[in-house]
C-alpha cells in the first residue's frame, strides 16, 4: 500500500475559471481556448480532426461546424514529493447562430451532388460503419474553409490524410475512392486545387458529407 500511495494521482474538484475563452460563438467561428498551464485537453464529442492543441498544451483551437454544446476539459498535473496531483478545469461553450447544421438527410431525401455520392457508395458498397467518420472529415474541412483557416490548395491533401486515418480496410473503399476521382474531375475539382476557390470546395464538401452520412444510416 505504501508503494502504491507514492504514485497516487489525486483528482482536484473541477474548476470553471482557469480556461479563458468565450461562452458563446457563432457557427463557423474559430473557437480558441487558453490556459496559463499546459495539460491534456478533452473536448468530448468533438472529433480530433476538428481541433488542434498548441503552445505546449496551453491553447486549443476548435473549428465549429454546427450548433452544439462543447464541454472542454483540461487536466493539469503537478508533481510533488507525495505524488502527482491532477487538477481538472472545465469550460463550456454554446455554438449558436444562423449557420446550418451539417446535412443529415435520409437516403430518399437526397438531391444533387449528395445523391450522386450516395449512388456511388451504393454501387461500391464499402462498410457503412466508417462512412459517418468520413462524413465528419468533409464537414470539418468545410468548417475550416468557412473560417478562412484553409486554402483551396490544402483541401485535397488534408482530405486524403483524414480519410486514410479513418479507414480500417482500405481495399473495401478503393472502388468508391476511385469513382470519386472521376466525380471530382467531372466537376473541375482536380489537380493542385487552383481551379476552384475555397467557397466552391466548401459547398461541394458539405454535399459529399451529406451523401456519406445518409449511406451510414442505410
Amino acid at each position: 500500500m505504501r508503494y502504491l500511495a507514492g504514485f497516487l494521482c489525486l483528482w482536484a474538484s473541477p474548476l470553471l475559471a482557469e480556461i479563458e475563452g468565450p461562452e458563446e460563438v457563432d457557427v463557423g467561428e474559430k473557437l480558441i481556448l487558453r490556459s496559463s498551464e499546459g495539460g491534456e485537453w478533452d473536448l468530448g464529442s468533438v472529433p480530433k480532426s476538428r481541433y488542434e492543441v498548441f503552445d505546449d498544451g496551453k491553447v486549443v483551437c476548435v473549428w465549429t461546424v454546427h450548433r452544439e454544446s462543447i464541454r472542454a476539459i483540461l487536466v493539469v498535473g503537478v508533481a510533488s514529493e507525495s505524488g502527482v496531483t491532477l487538477t481538472k478545469y472545465v469550460h463550456e461553450v454554446a455554438v449558436k447562430g444562423t449557420g446550418p447544421n451539417p446535412p443529415d438527410p435520409k437516403p430518399d431525401e437526397l438531391t444533387g451532388d449528395a445523391k450522386a455520392v450516395y449512388d456511388l457508395l451504393q454501387k461500391s458498397n464499402p462498410p457503412t460503419g466508417e462512412a459517418s467518420e468520413l462524413a465528419d472529415n468533409y464537414f470539418d474541412i468545410a468548417s475550416r474553409l468557412a473560417a478562412g483557416d484553409m486554402k483551396a490548395s490544402e483541401v485535397m491533401p488534408k482530405t486524403v490524410e483524414l480519410n486514410r486515418s479513418d479507414v480500417s480496410d482500405r481495399e473495401k473503399w478503393v472502388p468508391f475512392f476511385t469513382a470519386m476521382q472521376d466525380f471530382l474531375s467531372g466537376r473541375g475539382f482536380e489537380g493542385d486545387g487552383t481551379k476552384k476557390n475555397a467557397a466552391e470546395y466548401q459547398a461541394l464538401w458539405m454535399q459529399i458529407g451529406g451523401g456519406l452520412r445518409a449511406y451510414a444510416k442505410k
